[in-house]
């Protein structure tokens, strides 16, 4: 009878912790969006923020529609050029990356047409594109999915993730006359389904989302072994909800800074310190304001902390997965207003 009695006693206390376990979210605001993509239903997906080395007048960013190609948006949101690449899921860009004596901006993706990585450079100043490589760049893994580049000091890197949790990294270098060639140098296995990834070239880090698991980090440096650490797991944290998708960096000097990903079960995006352990702060949603939409079923996200425009801390962007009754295109959030968050949360926790 005791032990009865014990047990039910235990079962309730457990029943009422879980219930009163409830998700915090702040709140941000969009302060532009993009024009949507001509495809309708799932199409728009990663981004990539621009800036020009010299002149930060110029800034773009860089999209998918991944039933078509590539996208370039200007700094208000409006398309500019379009490129019928092919099924190019996810992109990411270098700026600065030494190529034949000179500095070029790369741009780079997984290409589902053809199973391949695809590369381009992007002209600093008209912002168009023009192909890298002369010939398909096949990867190994069942079906490419996630990307992103990392520039370490000895050269410009990518990596490639399956659907299956197979993770390629590849060695970019430039021939005699400045075409790329692409060398697999290192691959293992995450385990499971992931999309998200970023690379921290300061810290020669890999980000990954797991996405029915949580975020892992990695060594970046091809010769590293492939052991991962746990940063966060979707059954710890409360105000996590599968699929983890889009993972960005939000750099700041000395190793400070934010990592950043898309929760797009709960339509949330979870932040955590760039530095140390990378412990958990806060998460925020994005809603409606001023007649620009929210966000839901975010993939793609990605971050800057460069002023952009009057935005002087950098702006975020997320992908938005319903848009209304317009096809699906990207809001954008002025990093002034996270940082808010962010800052609050901090002071809440030490009252």
């Amino acid at each position: 009878m005791k032990n009865t009695i014990f047990l039910f006693f235990s079962i309730f206390f457990i029943f009422i912790l879980t219930c009163g376990c409830k998700s915090n979210f702040y709140t941000v605001y969009p302060v532009f969006e993009t024009t949507p993509v001509h495809t309708p239903n799932d199409a728009a997906d990663d981004i990539a923020i621009f800036i020009h080395p010299d002149n930060p007048e110029v800034r773009a960013i860089v999209a998918t529609n991944k039933k078509v190609g590539l996208e370039v948006y200007d700094q208000q949101g409006k398309r500019i050029h379009e490129y019928p690449f092919g099924l190019v899921n996810n992109v990411d860009l270098r700026q600065h990356v030494p190529w034949n004596g000179k500095f070029i901006t790369i741009v780079g993706g997984s290409n589902r047409t053809d199973n391949s990585l695809v590369f381009y450079q992007l002209d600093e100043n008209t912002l168009e594109l023009r192909p890298l490589h002369l010939q398909i760049i096949k990867s190994s893994v069942d079906e490419v999915y996630g990307f992103c580049l990392y520039l370490a000091q000895d050269a410009c890197y990518a990596f490639v993730a399956s659907k299956t949790g197979l993770v390629e990294q590849w060695k970019l270098s430039p021939d005699a006359q400045s075409m790329l060639n692409a060398k697999m140098v290192r691959n293992f296995n995450a385990g499971a389904q992931s999309e998200g990834l970023v690379a921290d070239d300061e810290t020669a880090t890999l980000y990954l989302a797991v996405e029915d698991w949580g975020i892992r980090k990695y060594k970046a440096g091809p010769d590293a072994d492939t052991l991962s650490t746990t940063i966060d797991l979707v059954r710890r944290n409360k105000n996590l909800k599968d699929d983890m998708e889009g993972l960005t960096l939000y750099l700041q000097p000395d190793g400070k800074g934010y990592l950043i990903v898309s929760s797009q079960g709960n339509n949330s995006y979870a932040v955590y310190e760039r530095s140390g352990n990378n412990r958990y702060l806060c998460s925020f949603k994005i809603k409606s304001k001023d007649n620009i939409g929210g966000t839901s079923d975010t993939d793609g996200i990605d971050a800057t902390s460069q002023p952009f425009g009057k935005y002087n801390k950098g702006i975020f962007i997320a992908q938005d997965g319903h848009n209304g009754k317009s096809n699906q295109n990207f809001k954008i959030v002025d990093f002034n207003d996270i940082q808010r968050i962010i800052d609050l949360n901090a002071q809440q926790q030490t009252h």
